[in-house]
């Protein structure tokens, strides 16, 4: 039996933090991505193109822009799981906040490796996991990590938990500045309306 297949797939995701402490200064940080795919003709093989945009107050970046694309392979897709991995090039501009006293605008060509992992049982939970390693071209020796991941739970009724997880290492970031932004956010929340 065939079924029918999209060929053509798109995502949004965004994500936004913001943390405070009587210790320490205000932390936000705000990522958005995009993505769009289509179905090569080899079955489970795919090309992809997309961008990101980040800033992060802990590492001091005003704005960090992906953009590139590539060729991927779906390891496994059903209906409730869908695990692929994808290489390509990407080209990276950051601009780091004017307090940086280096250059504050490094433009970098990389080798993207990616991985993703999303797992939904309807109306119950749902797990998504992203990761992407960069190795530079440009700046040989140099390594760019991220990471999200988010994780749903339905526990009873209209009550559901949530736990996410993000994270951005740079292994040569500039004199100053952080190589790393990380962190965990949990919490209860209610659902209502029409389901």
């Amino acid at each position: 039996v065939n079924y029918p297949r999209p060929k053509w797939s798109a995502a949004l995701t965004f994500n936004s933090n913001l943390s405070s402490s009587a210790s320490s200064d205000v932390s936000t940080r705000n990522q958005v991505n995009l993505s769009a795919a289509h179905l090569m003709r080899w079955k489970n093989w795919f090309y992809t193109g997309f961008g990101g945009f980040l800033q992060s107050a802990e590492q001091q970046i005003s704005l960090q822009t992906n953009l590139g694309g590539g060729v991927g392979r779906f390891l496994k897709k059903t209906s409730n799981v869908r695990a692929a991995v994808v290489g390509g090039v990407v080209f990276q501009e950051t601009d780091y906040e004017a307090s940086v006293t280096t250059a504050t605008t490094q433009d970098m060509l990389g080798v993207l490796l990616q991985g993703t992992l999303n797992y939904v049982k309807f109306k119950r939970t749902s797990l998504g996991l992203s990761v992407n390693a960069i190795p530079s071209i440009s700046d040989p020796g140099r390594f760019y990590f991220n990471a999200n991941a988010s994780y749903f739970l339905k526990l009873f009724g209209t009550i559901n938990w949530n736990l996410s997880f993000y994270g951005n290492w740079d292994t040569q970031p500039p004199s100053g500045t952080s190589g790393n932004d990380y962190g965990v956010n949990s919490g209860l929340s209610w659902t209502f309306g029409n389901q």
